[in-house]
């Protein structure tokens, strides 16, 4: 006895298609299968996309948190941007290897080239330089220099005071009022009070990129 095939009739694409029912099946299936594709393609590209490493080291440095010591240390031993305003004196600069190289605009609005190496103040014309002491008076001239200004609050006998947020340190010492201004990761700013004279002393470290 044979048996009977049963033969399944194919129902067309037109007729599915001009069915609502079916017609939103199939739109809902070639959406899953665009936004699968396009998926897989972004995955690919992220993976194969180069690293920035100063991206990715500017991202590490931001979380870490430095401290106050570590602090000190990165503002004598890396390169600083300065800008210094003390009386009619307006510096800004560059710091490095313990030397100020910079220009100076004062109450006569002249603006001088000059250097302080710790020592001696150099008034620079061109590729010349003289030693200029009067160039700037009636200050503290080791203030210019950071490394100068922690050597005189490292000391045992002195205490700094702590602001309740922790991003502010004051010294006191002499009747004299050193305070350092932080973020997270380095000293920003450094304010003196010393007899009449407010130093107001501003840094950012220079980064280079690589």
């Amino acid at each position: 006895m044979k048996k009977d095939k049963v033969k399944k009739d194919k129902i067309p694409f037109k007729v599915l298609w001009a069915n609502p029912f079916y017609s939103s099946l199939i739109k809902l299936g070639l959406w899953v299968l665009f936004f699968l594709i396009l998926y897989v393609v972004l995955m690919i590209g992220s993976m194969n996309k180069p690293i920035n490493k100063n991206n990715q080291k500017k991202e590490e440095k931001s979380e870490k948190i430095l401290s106050l010591i570590d602090m000190k240390k990165n503002l004598i031993n890396k390169n600083q941007k300065i800008t210094y305003s003390v009386l009619d004196y307006y510096i800004t600069g560059i710091i490095s290897n313990n030397s100020l190289v910079g220009t100076l605009e004062d109450n006569e609005d002249k603006i001088i080239k000059f250097e302080y190496d710790g020592e001696n103040i150099y008034q620079v014309k061109k590729d010349e330089k003289i030693v200029n002491d009067e160039l700037i008076v009636d200050i503290n001239k080791d203030y210019l220099l950071p490394s100068k200004i922690i050597n005189i609050v490292d000391n045992p006998d002195v205490i700094g005071i702590k602001s309740a947020d922790e991003l502010c340190y004051t010294y006191t010492i002499d009747n004299k009022s050193i305070s350092f201004y932080l973020n997270k990761q380095r000293i920003e700013k450094i304010i003196i009070l010393d007899g009449d004279i407010t130093y107001n002393l501003e840094y950012e470290e220079v980064v280079n990129e690589e």
